[in-house]
């Protein structure tokens, strides 16, 4: 196989069109070659989520290739020529059974079903949040619930999300906005909110929705972005796109709802990435503690945190605060590693540590 390939998102989540070149002595050889390459650019730029997977499919792939026409539709010969050795070059437009090649790469242990990562996780939370341009507006919350039922089929436990949501602690408000502050991370209400609901992850939408007419026909195409940002840290984990084609419709939603889907798969499939590696490490905690550190007392908390940890990173030591993220096997909730710091602390002599807790974030208090 020695063609290339590219994606083009339809309205199908689980379908896409694609565009695959192919290269033959023959010219039904050279189209055979074009499907081919559809499977791979498909695996490597839609599927897999790591390079075990990638290399997995490698040593599989002869089997995918053999029945690669059958993952698709519609194949087309958009243009051929003849190279210097009298071969055939071919490109070759299909639409492409996203789903059916998932299935079977899952079936076959090439890829990890999202459902194993996702538990790997432990049932993680997300919140879904519209962009700060389309807050308040219908279309916001159409988008937005469209994400809510993706994840929820998933198997993420979705966290409705409310711009005026509040736990009622603002001990809490107050030092993740010092934290925030100090370190450099999002200030938006989104990242505060996320962080006070306890999600593992929170997810912005935004779309456009172009409106035009053909002939008589009102009609709208769409284009959205979804990125997924990581609350303990308020990085960017992952970022998809998504368009669809102008249709005849007069509902800007449905068209937008569309797209927003494409974007969200791509999104997840670079999460999962990133959640295929981390998961390696542990579950993952963001632990802060407050309060007025001697040398001996910042070593001897340093030193806790060790002793509960698989792997930690220490973000900020400063005289008032150590803020570490903390990966831990032993422990997958974070009243449990609450627990065990507690302690951990009495027994070294350090005081007595306690503060809020959420899912995924810890912020306390040192007190002597």
């Amino acid at each position: 196989m020695s063609g290339g390939g590219e994606l083009s998102q339809s309205s199908n989540a689980d379908e896409d069109k694609v565009v695959a070149e192919g290269l033959g002595y023959l010219q039904p050889d050279a189209v055979a070659d074009a499907y081919k390459a559809a499977v791979k650019v498909v695996v490597e730029k839609k599927l897999a989520k790591s390079p075990a997977e990638r290399h997995s499919f490698d040593v599989a792939s002869g089997k995918y290739y053999a029945q690669a026409k059958g993952y698709t539709r519609g194949g087309r010969i958009l243009s051929q020529r003849t190279d210097e050795e009298g071969k055939f070059q071919v490109r070759v437009e299909m639409t492409f059974d996203v789903g059916r090649l998932r299935a079977d790469l899952e079936a076959d242990g090439v890829l990890k079903p999202v459902s194993e990562t996702v538990a790997e996780v432990t049932n993680p939370s997300v919140c879904v949040m519209p962009d700060a341009d389309l807050k308040g507006y219908p279309l916001g919350s159409a988008l937005v619930g469209e994400a809510q039922s993706y994840f929820t089929s998933q198997g993420y436990n979705v966290e409705e999300y409310n711009a005026d949501r509040s736990l009622g602690n603002e001990k809490l408000a107050k030092m993740t906005n010092e934290i925030r502050r100090m370190e450099g991370m999002p200030q938006d209400d989104t990242f505060q909110i996320a962080q006070q609901i306890g999600c593992d992850v929170y997810v912005v939408v935004h779309a456009t929705v172009t409106a035009g007419r053909s002939g008589a026909d009102v009609t709208n195409q769409a284009t959205a972005t979804v990125k997924i940002y990581e609350t303990t840290t308020g990085s960017v984990k992952g970022t998809g796109n998504g368009r669809t084609g102008e249709r005849v419709s007069t509902n800007a939603a449905v068209v937008a709802g569309d797209a927003v889907r494409d974007a969200v798969r791509e999104a997840q499939r670079q999460l999962l990435a990133y959640w295929t590696g981390e998961s390696k490490k542990g579950h993952q905690f963001r632990l802060t503690v407050a309060g007025a550190f001697s040398p001996d007392a910042r070593r001897g908390l340093v030193e806790l945190v060790r002793s509960v940890a698989r792997e930690y990173k220490v973000i900020t030591a400063t005289a008032q605060t150590l803020d570490t993220q903390v990966w831990t096997t032993q422990y997958t909730q974070a009243v449990d590693l609450l627990d065990a710091l507690q302690q951990g602390a009495s027994k070294r002599g350090l005081g007595t540590l306690d503060g809020p807790v959420t899912r995924k974030m810890l912020i306390l208090r040192l007190e002597p």
